[in-house]
């Protein structure tokens, strides 16, 4: 069971990397997984993930993992009413996202990394 899940988040990881860096135009490349019987979609634009040293998905904890270039000061999860529904002080590179905790629907998730006058974007959409 353990190699399954450690096979499973470097696959998932090396997708992610894939996807993103394998697209010669800036729109928004969307990442699917599968976690057990729920499916969610994580899209991050080609552009943004230039921030990040990884972006992974741990199957045994259901959590993302973002391994950021720059420290995260902040993260926010909003729904389609762009209520906050997680606000999460962060103050380092590594930032683990539980996607158990969310109910279905969509996700914008607000990534604020220190030096960088932009927020980065994020999508999440679980089925």
């Amino acid at each position: 069971m353990f190699m399954r899940n450690a096979i499973n988040t470097l696959v998932c990881s090396v997708l992610i990397l894939l996807s993103n860096s394998a697209f010669g135009n800036t729109d928004p490349q969307p990442v699917t997984f599968t976690l057990n019987e729920t499916t969610f979609t994580l899209t991050v634009n080609k552009d943004d993930n230039n921030y990040f040293k990884s972006i992974e998905y741990n199957e045994l904890s259901e959590k993302i993992s973002f391994n950021s270039k720059a420290t995260i000061n902040v993260v926010q999860v909003l729904d389609t009413n762009n209520e906050v529904v997680m606000f999460l002080p962060i103050a380092g590179e590594m930032m683990h996202l539980s996607i158990e905790e969310l109910a279905v629907g969509d996700y914008k998730v607000n990534i604020i990394l220190d030096g960088v006058s932009d927020i980065i974007e994020t999508n999440i959409t679980k089925k």
